[in-house]
């Protein structure tokens, strides 16, 4: 599980939300890669910002 280390590094960053965490390791691990919309919309969701 090579996602596995960047997880533990995202986790420690004090602006990135564990839920943001949870839900990525949880679509990184399906059989598909997520989509860059997927990830913009799910960090979206839990900070209530947009990064773009």
């Amino acid at each position: 599980m090579f996602w596995k280390p960047f997880l533990a590094r995202l986790a420690e960053r004090n602006d990135v939300p564990a839920s943001v965490v949870s839900s990525f390791g949880e679509l990184l691990a399906a059989d598909r890669l997520p989509k860059a919309d997927q990830l913009v919309e799910m960090y979206t969701e839990s900070v209530g910002e947009s990064v773009l």
